[in-house]
């Protein structure tokens, strides 16, 4: 979910991505339902992503298959099918920035917390590209929001 630049008179506006490339334009009467459907959103991500726990993505890094796995509790990590073992792992919270080229290459930055501080360049090929950064925008939101005490205090299953 999404704001969006107003296409019409339309006040409370919102769009919907999907992992195919499509998106939606809705609306809504009052601020406090946009309010209400972004806090649903949330808490259905949420929910979504403390049930799955982890995703993994087939990919390739400099020709070797891997799979990136997004996993709630450990972060993201490169799993090396051929040593059949990590070959890195980080937190979300080492991820400092990401692009793509819109079609199946991807570029994650990490935080390595080495002195002086230098970043971890790792440059991915994924055939599943858009289901990949949804996947990945979605564990980091639940990743976030389960430090909210507040929010999953009052959202219990």
């Amino acid at each position: 979910m999404a704001d969006f630049e107003h296409r019409d008179e339309r006040e409370f506006v919102f769009g919907v991505d999907t992992s195919s490339g499509d998106n939606r334009y809705f609306s809504v009467e009052a601020q406090a339902s946009l309010d209400q459907l972004r806090a649903a959103w949330h808490r259905s991500i949420y929910y979504t992503v403390s049930r799955l726990q982890s995703k993994t993505f087939a990919c390739n890094v400099k020709d070797r298959p891997s799979g990136l796995v997004f996993d709630i509790k450990h972060g993201i990590g490169l799993y090396d099918i051929h040593k059949k073992k990590y070959a890195w792992r980080y937190k979300f919270s080492m991820l400092k920035s990401s692009c793509d080229d819109g079609k199946m290459h991807i570029r994650l930055a990490f935080d390595n917390r080495s002195t002086p501080p230098e970043l971890k360049i790792v440059d991915l090929d994924c055939t599943e590209l858009y289901p990949l950064i949804y996947t990945l925008h979605s564990f980091m939101l639940a990743r976030v929001i389960s430090v909210d005490q507040n929010f999953v205090d009052k959202n219990k299953f």
